[in-house]
């Protein structure tokens, strides 16, 4: 959500946004997929390579299990490192603008027409659905939102609904979100 989308409400068009939320986003990445993409740095390996957990419960301690999935959370360089493995999500969309931060992502589209805005977002949360399968990443459908944005007036008289759906599930519409630390209403006040 941005400036720009100020400036489709003054041209009275109609503004989309999905909210994007990942299971376990953390915790999914791919280990030998975000070495490929780090292909570059080559000392990141040693950060996320050999890595081993071990549980102590009732006075026992587990054997050693290597780790193969997920990237430290606590350190600095674990958003830094999942920016990284999603970067090119930016990639699979044709009408929408990516927006990333950690693993807060949104698409932000706009058009003359619901009907417009329908057909746009839905072919982009296909080419989603395929880029997250293959970075083995699964979208949280019950948490992935959309939300219609324009003027009072454009959003009151607004009689069309948008259907959005992913794997049948049909995405929830909302009248207000948070994102990125901001909370934005549809009339963006």
């Amino acid at each position: 959500m941005s400036g720009a989308s100020i400036n489709y409400i003054d041209r009275r068009m109609i503004n989309g946004v999905i909210l994007i939320n990942l299971k376990k986003a953390f915790d999914t990445v791919e280990n030998e997929l975000i070495l490929k993409k780090l292909e570059a740095l080559r000392w990141f390996g040693s950060y996320i390579s050999n890595r081993t957990q071990q549980c102590y419960a009732n006075e026992m301690l587990s054997e050693e299990k290597p780790i193969t999935c997920g990237v430290p959370q606590g350190p600095i360089l674990g958003p830094l490192l999942f920016l990284i493995y999603v970067n090119d999500l930016t990639t699979c969309t044709d009408y929408g603008i990516t927006r990333m931060y950690a693993y807060d992502t949104n698409l932000t589209y706009s058009a003359c027409n619901v009907a417009e805005l329908q057909r746009q977002m839905g072919k982009d949360l296909e080419k989603l659905k395929t880029w997250l399968a293959a970075n083995k990443l699964t979208l949280n459908i019950v948490k992935t939102e959309y939300m219609l944005i324009g003027s009072r007036q454009r959003i009151a008289t607004q009689k069309e609904v948008l259907n959005l759906s992913v794997n049948g599930i049909t995405l929830q519409q909302v009248k207000n979100a948070k994102c990125f630390g901001v909370t934005f209403d549809e009339n963006l006040t």
